[in-house]
């Protein structure tokens, strides 16, 4: 069952936690010279009171002077031998789809020439075209086979009348 939580008279007042996290962000942005002169004031009155800033801060100058003591890691092969390395696997690359492109085309256009000498040297094309002639198709323009009716044909009153009352018969 879910709780409603009462509305506290204090709701203006952050919570313990968020009010640590932002002194925290401060203190950190003061030690790398990023706040205002305003932010900076606050830090030393907070500096100049609190203990518990006081041990923050201590710590923060600590972690801070630890980072930047660490050794920076050379690198084993000069960055520019590594973008050479880069490059040159990417042009291998480009080749090898080029060359398996350009060898299945081969392939097919040798399957399809081997595939024209052993079809007994008559393509389907011709063969299509040599087909018997159909039956012959009689044209009976005077007298058709069957009887075509003749449409009916409307009166003009009839027409005018059905025009002006918007109705249409078909």
């Amino acid at each position: 069952m879910i709780q409603k939580r009462e509305p506290s008279q204090n709701q203006h007042q952050p919570e313990p936690n968020s009010e640590l996290r932002s002194q925290f962000e401060l203190l950190s942005a003061y030690l790398d010279g990023e706040v205002t002169a305003a932010e900076r004031r606050q830090v030393q009155q907070w500096l100049e009171s609190d203990g518990k800033i006081q041990k923050l801060y201590a710590r923060l100058v600590k972690l801070r002077h630890t980072m930047r003591s660490l050794p920076v890691p050379t690198a084993l092969v000069p960055i520019e031998d590594t973008i050479e390395q880069v490059f040159i696997k990417l042009n291998r690359t480009r080749w090898r789809r080029l060359s398996l492109v350009g060898g299945t085309a081969i392939a097919a256009m040798a399957l399809a020439g081997l595939g024209s000498i052993f079809s007994q040297n008559q393509s389907p094309v011709p063969q299509l075209a040599q087909s018997s002639p159909p039956e012959a198709l009689m044209v009976a323009l005077n007298k058709p086979p069957i009887e075509i009716p003749k449409p009916a044909i409307r009166s003009q009153k009839s027409e005018v009348r059905s025009q002006k009352s918007g109705v249409q018969s078909w």
